[in-house]
């Protein structure tokens, strides 16, 4: 087997499709998409996990005590810590480890993307997350563009333990949009995956998936992340303000430029889930 360097010194690593020289997903040296076709993870302990679909991967947030907010994806979409100080800390994450999860405040601390990622058309966006209270409708990864002429999208947490992926556009002061709300109800201090998938078109359909089973679809005329220029990506708030702060720990944020299909949403899941 073949020996990672620098931070990775002590881990071993390997992968399925040929031995390159590629490192473990926390300490990616190559862009995702140089990757060789069905790359699987060796853990430390000898466990072997398969980094999921990564056709079509543009944004892909870990966000641990090793990568940080750096975009794995390697499309240099890094993200900043903001907010008051220790309002973002790294935390235990979904496998137990140390440092392998941000703990989000519910106060003021967010992450936001550093580059603008233009999004329009068919998408998928995923997260982990584990929430450490219900209050005040948070969002917990969602884009938007204000202006006269606007448009958003994200997962939000309801009181009643729903998640809703909802969408907006239109222009100041006139909304117009869709959303669609989870069946699976969240409990505090366990962990989720949530992912949507959009089709665009007329009318565009949305489906929400729950730990990589489906929930419920959606329709809508319009679904479109882009107008004169890309979102910016959020994690923790709302894009547009601040407030709806999310209070728990969040993990793993993915974007793709494609509509994953159910039984991908499902391969995503189970290569990544605890």
């Amino acid at each position: 087997t073949p020996r990672a360097e620098g931070a990775c010194a002590d881990l071993d690593y390997q992968y399925s499709a040929g031995n390159d020289n590629y490192s473990l997903i926390g300490c990616l040296s190559k862009a995702v998409g140089d990757v060789p076709a069905g790359a699987r993870k060796i853990e430390k302990s000898g466990q072997a996990r398969d980094l999921g679909p990564t056709n079509g991967l543009v944004g892909w947030w870990m966000l641990d005590g090793i990568n940080g907010t750096k975009d794995l994806s390697g499309n240099g979409v890094n993200g900043s810590i903001l907010g008051g100080a220790g309002a973002v800390v790294t935390s235990t994450g979904r496998f137990g480890e140390a440092n392998g999860a941000y703990s989000f405040d519910g106060s003021s601390g967010f992450v936001n993307t550093t580059n603008s990622l233009a999004k329009e058309g068919d998408l998928t966006m995923s997260c982990w997350f584990n929430a450490a209270n219900l209050n005040g409708y948070p969002y917990i990864f969602n884009a938007g563009i204000g202006g006269t002429t606007y448009t958003g999208a994200g997962f939000i947490l309801y009181p009643n333990g729903q998640i809703n992926f909802n969408w907006r556009y239109g222009t100041a002061g006139v909304a117009a949009g869709n959303s669609v709300f989870s069946t699976t109800l969240v409990e505090l201090d366990a962990w989720y995956q949530v992912v949507a998938t959009v089709v665009a078109g007329n009318p565009a359909t949305v489906k929400l998936y729950m730990n990589g089973d489906y929930e419920k679809q959606s329709t809508d005329t319009e679904f479109n992340l882009v107008r004169s220029a890309g979102p910016v990506w959020t994690i923790g708030k709302y894009w547009g303000s601040n407030t709806n702060y999310f209070n728990g720990k969040i993990n793993e944020c993915r974007l793709y430029n494609r509509a994953l299909s159910g039984d991908e949403v499902s391969a995503l899941y189970e290569a990544t889930k605890p």
